[in-house]
């Protein structure tokens, strides 16, 4: 009965208050829908994707590998590299990206002049791009040592 009343009192409305901007009830609900439904799809792959089988090993890095990404050699760029050092990694190096040749060797001089102890590591970038020579840099560095961390 109550099934019957509701859908009763949905089409009279509807039907009557339509052109005064009921429309927007009958396009909005079945997007928001929608986009709630997808949502709600994304964060069952997310938890499926984080979900730990009890039949699995948990496999511990064999090493960590820090990065630090360098464009200057400042005072942020040293307290990131001293960050690093604290956590004790096993191997760190610090990359920078080669966008400007010039910038690129003063900053190899500078690094040499003032003894750092971390393996400065120049990506080339002949698009003088940033992001895709760091992504691949990593990309690389996992297929080589999977263990790492």
């Amino acid at each position: 009965f109550g099934l019957v009343m509701t859908g009763t009192v949905l089409i009279i409305v509807l039907t009557t208050k339509f052109t005064k901007g009921a429309w927007i009830v009958v396009v909005a609900i079945p997007v928001i829908y929608v986009v709630m439904r997808v949502i709600h799809r994304h964060y069952e792959r997310v938890r499926t994707e984080m979900m730990t089988f009890g039949d699995a090993k948990v496999t511990l890095p064999a090493r960590v590998h820090v990065i630090v990404l360098v464009s200057k050699l400042h005072k942020p760029t040293m307290r990131a590299l001293a960050y690093a050092r604290a956590s004790r990694p096993t191997v760190l190096e610090a990359v920078t990206v080669d966008v400007d040749h010039d910038e690129t060797v003063e900053l190899q001089r500078e690094w040499d002049r003032q003894q750092i102890p971390v393996t400065l590591k120049i990506l080339a970038s002949p698009y003088r791009e940033i992001t895709r020579p760091v992504l691949d840099y990593v990309d690389q560095l996992r297929a080589e040592h999977p263990q790492d961390l």
